[in-house]
């Protein structure tokens, strides 16, 4: 007899009469054992209770018991993606499970005199990272990439829960390096979606352009974008949304297939992004601190232009607003 055999005689033998159970507590119904009995226990004791026997096993993963202690939970949960997959309704149990144990971990080791480190992995990235975004609920990672060569610059979306099948699912190019990376959830135009908003710049004045093709001056995005250059920059503030229903497709089909097979099917599929918006600046006046934030049930870009200005532009088209911000006055040092 196989072990799944083996596992499920044992399992419905309850209900046959041919076993006799010593204990009383194994000749209850199901139904009164999930919502009766395992209702006074907490997640430790459900935990601690699947230990006792391949029954308590079986029925500590019902999707009922980790519901019901979904709806009573005390303690923060991590954020969830905003889509129907992810609602209490649609998550399966063993998602909910995921996610109290995740909670309840979180809240354990945050409350320790000495919070400790609980889980660390490596992602092959396949790409040199710059910068990187974990977005709310830990499903996706979105990264600033280049090649080895420095050569070619691109935005990577990775998804990272759970680790062990962490892979990228969707990659855009960017021209020049992305900097100042910021990702959200949003809605735009009635459908949610991973908006990012990053930074790129190109030398400002034509010879200079000219140089770095013939090689006199190195690419404009091997410079570091967290010091002052002695270099006049044209500067962009690009948006660019991916649909979330999108990315939940080309998970599946990542954990499902192999990687040529992945390639092959998700070429097939619409492109995931989609551009919105781009702001643009000369050297004198650059562009710092993006963000991405909903306003009256509208998403906006928001960016800082040098010296007091700060630029809003809705992310499903309409004019730009700037808003000036009068400049602090200097006092005199007062003397005591």
């Amino acid at each position: 007899m196989s072990v799944l055999a083996l596992s499920c005689s044992r399992f419905f033998a309850r209900f046959s009469g041919t076993s006799i159970r010593k204990d009383c507590l194994d000749r209850l119904p199901n139904d009164v054992l999930i919502d009766g009995v395992m209702s006074y226990l907490d997640i430790l004791d459900i935990l601690r209770l699947r230990r006792v026997s391949w029954l308590y096993y079986q029925l500590t993963h019902h999707a009922a018991v980790w519901k019901r202690l979904l709806r009573s939970a005390n303690i923060p949960l991590p954020p969830l993606p905003p889509t129907a997959r992810h609602t209490p309704a649609q998550m399966t149990g063993l998602e909910v499970e995921r996610l109290l144990c995740r909670a309840y971990s979180l809240d354990l080791n945050w409350r320790r005199r000495s919070p400790r480190c609980i889980l660390e992995w490596q992602l092959n990235a396949y790409h040199r990272v710059l910068e990187m975004v974990l977005l709310p609920g830990g499903r996706y990672l979105v990264a600033s990439v280049t090649d080895p060569s420095e050569e070619q610059y691109s935005l990577v979306v990775y998804t990272v829960d759970p680790p062990a099948l962490s892979k990228p699912i969707a990659k855009t190019g960017t021209e020049m390096k992305a900097y100042a990376l910021r990702a959200k959830f949003v809605t735009i135009k009635g459908q949610k979606s991973l908006a990012i908003a990053y930074i790129r710049r190109t030398y400002h004045h034509k010879t200079d352009r000219l140089n770095c093709a013939k090689g006199f001056l190195p690419n404009v995005s091997q410079y570091s974008t967290y010091h002052e250059i002695d270099m006049e920059f044209r500067y962009e503030c690009v948006a660019i949304h991916a649909r979330l229903s999108a990315l939940e497709t080309l998970t599946d089909l990542s954990n499902n297939l192999s990687t040529a097979k992945f390639v092959e099917e998700a070429s097939r599929l619409p492109p995931p992004f989609e551009h919105l918006v781009c702001i643009r600046s000369g050297p004198a006046h650059r562009l710092l601190c993006p963000d991405i934030e909903e306003i009256f049930d509208s998403a906006y870009l928001a960016v800082a232009k040098w010296p007091n200005d700060i630029i809003l532009k809705r992310l499903d088209g309409g004019p730009a607003v700037t808003l000036t911000c009068m400049q602090a006055p200097v006092y005199a040092q007062a003397v005591c």
